[in-house]
């Protein structure tokens, strides 16, 4: 299933973070085309790497975002590229975290923020 999220919300202070969260017990899930801009201010996406294309495949190592796993959720999120991302995409964040959640994040500028990102669940039951 296809899902396009966004939510508009202040980033009061100059090193807000934006933190993505995933638990999806009993299958996979696909993170990627995060967009973060600042309304009152334009100029661009303030997320860096935001579909995952710099990072090492198959880690959870994707360039310019924080990982943690902080209660060891078997198969957090890992950088992976087609066919595992849904929905055409050639690069992505590949995530299962079972039992607890794994997630990533990165810091910008205060400001009001929009923030997009495309979800893809994928089928397929662990065994």
């Amino acid at each position: 299933m296809n899902q396009a999220y966004s939510v508009s919300f202040v980033a009061g202070v100059a090193n807000t973070a934006i933190t993505f969260a995933f638990r999806h017990d009993p299958s996979f899930e696909t993170f990627t085309d995060v967009v973060v801009a600042d309304v009152t201010n334009p100029g661009g996406n303030l997320i860096l790497n935001g579909n995952f294309a710099s990072g090492t495949v198959g880690t959870s190592n994707a360039t310019d975002w924080t990982y943690a796993n902080v209660y060891g959720a078997n198969a957090g999120g890992t950088v992976r590229v087609a066919p595992a991302c849904a929905g055409g995409n050639a690069t992505c964040r590949f995530d299962g975290a079972v039992q607890a959640y794994a997630h990533c994040r990165q810091c910008s500028r205060a400001g009001r923020w929009l923030a997009r990102w495309r979800r893809y669940a994928l089928g397929g039951r662990r065994r």
